[in-house]
């Protein structure tokens, strides 16, 4: 029996990653802080690759060790409706959503919580 390769979807509109990162690069060419952001969380996982605790949300969202350091902050001033600057294809719900899912898919798993 021959087993099909299994393509990560991306979460929020289910299409394969390697579509979610082209458009995402797409959006680094409007936008270069996205990439400053990009390398930016891929230092970060390195920073801490050997670490026994991680927690991907605090990363992202901000709170305990990264309180006011979060990286969805920095890229909500960069794309979506929060963003102050031109370019309104990178104002959009889609520029957000793209950069959200391929930025977050960047990030660690979680290790180390109580529990798991």
């Amino acid at each position: 029996m021959k087993t099909k390769e299994v393509v990560p979807l991306s979460y929020l509109d289910h299409r394969p990653m390697n579509e979610v990162k082209a458009e995402f690069m797409a959006l680094a060419e409007l936008e270069p802080q996205l990439l400053d952001l990009l390398a930016d969380i891929k230092q970060a996982c390195r920073d801490h690759r050997r670490q026994k605790y991680l927690c991907a949300n605090e990363m992202w969202y901000g709170y305990r060790a990264y309180e006011g350091m979060g990286f969805k902050g920095r890229m909500c001033k960069l794309v979506g409706c929060e963003r102050d600057g031109p370019g309104a294809a990178l104002k959009t719900m889609h520029a957000y959503d793209v950069a959200y899912d391929y930025l977050y898919s960047q990030l660690p798993n979680c290790r180390g919580h109580e529990g798991w």
